[in-house]
């Protein structure tokens, strides 16, 4: 991955594809991510919950301990070196234990978030997201990311992908990432992706716009229809009522 794209608005199908015509990227994939409260014991870390890559996709993780997850139920959570240093003297999660996420997550609940809220811890990999020990900040908890994590894409609730990563054609190709050439082909990719990213959020909009017109005057007509049969049953009914009484009125006159 050379440039990560992040939204709150989302990617869809069609901007990956957009992304993928756009000069210069040699791939594109769009993953989800999410902040998750997660309890233990007394302690309520925040683990950045992402989803794992398909095969030949970008970001592949690296298993270190245990194996990848082939259910929805299971997880794999960041590498914890076995002989570290650690507060209570060993590793806070070990294969097979529980992760169980908090019902509340700041101004939502997990339900908002994934379709569940436990997974069996099943490896221990390194990713490629994180060439760093800095795990970054949050808005929720303490503020802090303690921990990473993955899961299949399934367990996501978000209709839309919230990350897109790139790389660009050069990079495919073998470009090195510690070349001077490296630097400029990301930073004039990033240049031209803000374009693009601008446009297709034009385009969002004026495609939700127009979905949204074509339910009104789809409601309008079912209103329209629903009016004109309920005028015809009504004149139906009248003149039922007006026959009826003709015949009662015929009668009384024999």
């Amino acid at each position: 991955m050379d440039i990560h794209l992040v939204s709150t608005w989302g990617f869809t199908e069609d901007d990956l594809t957009a992304l993928r015509k756009t000069s210069g990227v040699g791939q594109v994939n769009g993953g989800y991510s999410t902040d998750c409260i997660v309890q233990k014991g007394d302690k309520r870390p925040v683990f950045k919950v992402y989803s794992l890559p398909g095969q030949g996709e970008q970001n592949q993780p690296k298993p270190m301990e245990g194996r990848l997850p082939q259910s929805d139920s299971e997880c794999v959570i960041e590498y914890l070196d076995p002989n570290g240093t650690y507060q209570n003297g060993t590793r806070p999660y070990t294969i097979g234990d529980t992760i169980t996420m908090t019902q509340e997550q700041g101004d939502q609940t997990i339900g908002d978030k994934l379709h569940r809220d436990a997974f069996t811890i099943v490896g221990f990999v390194r990713s490629p997201l994180y060439l760093s020990f800095e795990r970054g900040s949050t808005s929720l908890g303490s503020g802090d990311v303690s921990y990473y994590m993955m899961v299949r894409p399934g367990v996501f609730c978000a209709q839309r992908y919230t990350d897109a990563y790139v790389q660009t054609s050069e990079t495919v190709s073998g470009l090195s990432p510690y070349s001077d050439r490296y630097d400029q082909t990301v930073e004039s990719l990033k240049t031209t992706l803000k374009t693009v990213g601008n446009k297709r959020l034009q385009d969002n909009y004026d495609q939700i716009k127009k979905d949204g017109q074509e339910q009104i005057d789809d409601a309008k007509d079912q209103l329209s229809d629903a009016q004109n049969t309920f005028d015809t049953q009504i004149a139906q009914g009248e003149q039922q009522i007006a026959e009826s009484e003709k015949k009662l009125a015929s009668g009384r006159a024999e």
